[in-house]
């Protein structure tokens, strides 16, 4: 089940057609919290596709997640959280939340620190991180440019204004409300609509920084942008934002957020060890992050959910 929209800018994302799908109108649709699925469609895909078991992927605290549980009936419930912020919710999110857990069997956050928020929220039921995937066609790419490459919201928390000393040498691909600043430094601002479009950049690129701040209330969840390089075989230099250092791990070069000088010379060691840090992060990202991979954790994910003989994987 897919919305026909989500968000102020966002267009569905296309759904393979041998794959059974349902599309439903979102109401409130460009606010990602207060945002309230359709839930008569909502009943009827449950009904009509009987699964076995129910996937969430609304954050616990929202009122939509409660929507996609009651639809979900008596079967299995599992959900995706990605909230790595301990954040303190008036009480009729936080009772809200407190009947969502009691409901859903196991959460799967992208990132230990979702996970400890889980916890410390007061979720009992089953933890497993999964990360998310990326795309097999990232590890055909061939790097062979020059620039110092971000990719992102042109926003002050992903970090841009940290970049803009390396003026012509910056490659942004990306869009938001920076990116007159951003020009004035006479970077390039590219937008990629396709994966395609991204890979092309990508191999543009020397070095991909991913130099995320945190703010009162978001730091970096995941980083899928750092995976993508990584299957890519372009160097990463991350802030130590969020999940961005679980990510990485020792596959790409880790500075301190908002040091920019830490930042400029790490960018010029990952760009004298280029070939190292590529096959690294190219090797991490093929153990860790394609989505066979990340599937047969989904699937261990679910069987362990049931007792062992409602579900089968193919």
């Amino acid at each position: 089940m897919a919305p026909h929209r989500y968000g102020a800018d966002l267009a569905p994302t296309p759904i393979e057609p041998e794959i059974p799908h349902w599309r439903s109108r979102l109401a409130n649709a460009n606010s990602i919290p207060l945002h309230a699925w359709d839930p008569i469609a909502l009943r009827r895909a449950v009904r009509d596709f009987r699964p076995d078991i129910v996937d969430i992927h609304e954050e616990p605290s929202f009122p939509a997640a409660a929507e996609a549980v009651l639809a979900a009936g008596g079967l299995p419930v599992v959900m995706n959280a990605n909230q790595n912020l301990p954040k303190r919710y008036p009480m009729p999110i936080r009772l809200l939340r407190g009947w969502v857990f009691k409901r859903v069997q196991a959460m799967y956050p992208s990132s230990t620190e979702t996970a400890d928020v889980l916890r410390s929220w007061g979720y009992r039921g089953r933890v497993e991180v999964i990360p998310f995937g990326v795309e097999e066609e990232f590890f055909a790419a061939r790097r062979d440019g020059d620039r110092v490459g971000f990719v992102g919201r042109l926003v002050p928390e992903k970090g841009v204004l940290d970049v803009l000393s390396f003026g012509e040498r910056l490659l942004c691909v990306g869009a938001g409300p920076l990116e007159p600043k951003v020009r004035a430094s006479g970077a390039e601002i590219v937008v990629a609509r396709t994966v395609a479009d991204l890979i092309g950049q990508l191999e543009r690129m020397a070095v991909l920084v991913v130099p995320s701040r945190t703010t009162r209330g978001w730091k970096e969840q995941f980083g899928r942008v750092a995976v993508e390089a990584m299957a890519a075989g372009v160097p990463v230099v991350v802030s130590d934002s969020g999940a961005l250092p679980e990510v990485v791990g020792d596959a790409g070069i880790v500075v301190p957020e908002g040091d920019r000088a830490a930042l400029t010379t790490a960018v010029d060691r990952a760009t004298a060890e280029a070939g190292r840090l590529g096959c690294l992060g190219r090797e991490r990202a093929r153990e860790k992050y394609r989505w066979p991979v990340v599937a047969q954790q989904m699937i261990r994910m679910y069987e362990l959910t049931f007792d062992g003989n409602a579900f089968r994987s193919p």
